[in-house]
């Protein structure tokens, strides 16, 4: 039994399992392709199925391997209902079979349709097909009936719909680099061209949707990067807009608009305005009922960003009263997907921070070690560096101060080592570490300092505030300075100023 068949069983939804029963029903001598399936579907292991069906190994890999075959194709079927796209690339395939068999005027008609649905849609290469195919039966056809104006602006159009598709594409590949480098990197280079370009954009006529919203989805990102919460939110709101002008929401698009929902509400929780950021990621919940036959791939890439954002709005509202909650929403969503490493990274240590903002220091640390205990190059090294300190930092809030001092003396030490760290990690470090190794009126002291300069150098350097999307080390300190406990000084700080 292949792993990629029991991988592929784990992902489908009921939804699709449902289809994919009925569909083996229908198919003729799928007999015992169905009872292999039902069987699998129970959690059966080889030996059951094999005394059940009664056959040997061999035949075991062979129904396995044709049941899985079998099963790609019912799901691309059952894609085909609710994909645009793919629906016009089967009427794509019935216009080959008309041209096939000579029925040039047919095959006309339905080339006009699927111009029409490809154009409204913006499928510029689906379109580009569209024009060529269109240009080919007049060419079979010896131009018939047809006059050279039809041919010229035939042309004039491709060439049209080229340059769409190539400034499109041009956005959207400097879109893709900063995200990479955002992801990878944690922080973006200003200097960029690929910056530079996306913060000078000004729409040009006859630019398509597409465009727009790429373009306004990334200024969106940059403001809200930027600090400038009132222009990312605007932004993003007429990224949205120029998505919604759209007649569907296919695959790539899914994509866009969760992210464009996830910027909106960031920007938000960020001025403070706590109440229309839940109003929005209460529509972010609300999306996967507006589109059909959301895939296994498009189903996780929405849940990672309402996890993030549940606890991103738990923190800065320092409301912990369903933490409990989504933990176990969190434990479910891993088991159940196959989140990507940044995510999961992200989340382990979402929940460790959340743990000790709400007092559960044991909680905190168990999460902590959940992401410590990958290798270091199989998560980024922002996430990790920053996990290091965290542990260290809950060993010195449940005063195990001289575990906390071997850990942090440790991670001082693999600081000087790496490039791209921060002035501020290397400063608060420093701090925690003189601090696990004195009494309280030096720690207050020390930490009093600490946070002078930590005003000065996020005065002096924008970059060094990206520190404070991991631990808000500023609330920290004044935190050691009052000789409050730091959950309890961080929420009533936040709530304060809610």
């Amino acid at each position: 039994m292949s792993l990629s068949l029991s991988t592929l069983l784990s992902r489908l939804s009921k939804e699709e399992q449902r289809y994919i029963t009925i569909a083996l029903q229908q198919y003729k001598g799928a007999s015992r392709l169905l009872s292999c399936y039902r069987l699998l579907k129970k959690g059966a292991g080889r030996r059951e199925i094999i005394a059940s069906l009664g056959i040997n190994e061999r035949d075991l890999s062979v129904l396995c391997s044709k049941l899985y075959v079998r099963i790609l194709n019912i799901l691309a079927d059952f894609s085909r209902n609710g994909n645009t796209f793919l629906q016009l690339m089967r009427l794509r395939e019935r216009i080959e079979v008309l041209i096939s068999k000579g029925l040039l005027r047919e095959a006309e008609k339905q080339t006009e349709k699927l111009l029409r649905k490809a154009a409204s849609h913006e499928f510029f290469l689906l379109e580009l097909e569209a024009l060529r195919v269109k240009r080919l039966l007049m060419a079979q056809q010896n131009y018939a009936g047809y006059e050279k104006r039809q041919l010229t602006e035939l042309m004039e159009e491709m060439e049209k719909q080229s340059r769409s598709f190539l400034e499109l594409s041009k956005w959207q590949s400097a879109s893709s680099l900063l995200f990479m480098q955002f992801y990878s990197e944690g922080h973006l280079d200003e200097a960029s061209p690929e910056y530079r370009a996306f913060l000078k954009y000004r729409r040009k006529e006859g630019a398509s949707f597409s465009e727009e919203f790429v373009a306004h989805n990334t200024r969106g990102f940059l403001f809200g990067l930027r600090g400038e919460a009132e222009r990312s939110i605007s932004e993003q709101k007429m990224a949205i807009e120029a998505l919604m002008q759209l007649p569907a929401i296919d695959h790539e698009r899914w994509y866009h608009l969760v992210s464009a929902f996830n910027n909106i509400c960031v920007a938000l929780c960020n001025e403070g305005d706590f109440h229309r950021a839940k109003e929005y990621l209460e529509k972010l919940r609300q999306l996967p009922g507006k589109r059909k036959g959301l895939s296994y791939r498009e189903l996780i890439f929405w849940w990672q960003h309402v996890l993030a954002l549940d606890f991103y709005l738990m923190m800065e509202r320092a409301e912990f009263k369903n933490l409990d909650h989504l933990l176990d929403a969190l434990r479910a969503a891993l088991k159940q997907y196959d989140f990507s490493q940044w995510y999961r990274a992200y989340f382990y240590y979402s929940a460790a921070y959340a743990s000790l903002l709400a007092g559960r220091n044991d909680d905190a640390l168990h999460w902590v070690l959940l992401l410590l205990q990958y290798p270091q190059r199989e998560i980024p090294e922002e996430i990790y560096r920053f996990g290091l300190l965290l542990q260290g930092l809950v060993h010195f809030e449940s005063g195990n101060f001289e575990i906390a001092a071997v850990l942090l003396e440790n991670h001082r030490r693999k600081l000087g080592k790496m490039k791209n760290t921060y002035r501020l990690e290397s400063l608060f470090t420093r701090f925690l570490l003189r601090a696990a190794r004195t009494g309280d009126n030096e720690r207050k002291a020390a930490a009093s300092a600490c946070l002078a300069e930590v005003g000065k150098w996020l005065k002096e350097d924008d970059a060094e505030r990206h520190v404070l999307d991991y631990l808000d080390i500023d609330i920290y300190l004044e935190a050691q300075v009052s000789g409050e406990p730091f959950y309890r000084f961080y929420q009533k700080k936040k709530r304060s100023n809610a």
